[in-house]
């Protein structure tokens, strides 16, 4: 795993037959709703698919490369077909949910210290 700042990084694993994944399509599977980037796709066969597309099939025996804040990528390796699968895919995109809300609020707060400084910098210039 390569880790980036603030607890993201980019993982690789492969779909197992009992993956909550398996069988969906990338649409379905809504990991952007949860914070996760889908940067490729190595199939079985050897072939890689990069960036792709919301259409395409997750299978098992793909290898995924993700994208995301650690801590969601190992949850999501380790998340199992069915209801349980279900849940924590919801539970994961109400947390993702909220840490964008924080996102915003401290977006805002360093736009609106970035705009004092300009014009501070206008004022002494």
């Amino acid at each position: 795993m390569l880790n980036l700042e603030r607890d993201y990084s980019v993982g690789r694993f492969r779909i197992q037959e009992d993956s909550w994944l398996a069988e969906k399509t990338l649409s379905e599977a809504d990991l952007g709703g949860e914070g996760i980037l889908v940067l490729g796709i190595f199939h079985d066969d050897g072939s890689y698919i990069g960036a792709p597309r919301a259409r395409y099939k997750i299978h098992p025996g793909d290898t995924l490369v993700l994208y995301g804040k650690s801590e969601k990528l190992d949850e999501l390796e380790q998340r199992i077909a069915g209801r349980t699968g279900e849940a924590a895919h919801e539970k994961s995109k109400q947390e993702h949910e909220r840490e964008l809300h924080e996102q915003d609020i401290e977006e805002g707060e360093h736009e609106a210290r970035r705009e004092e400084s300009e014009q501070t910098g206008e004022m002494t210039a």
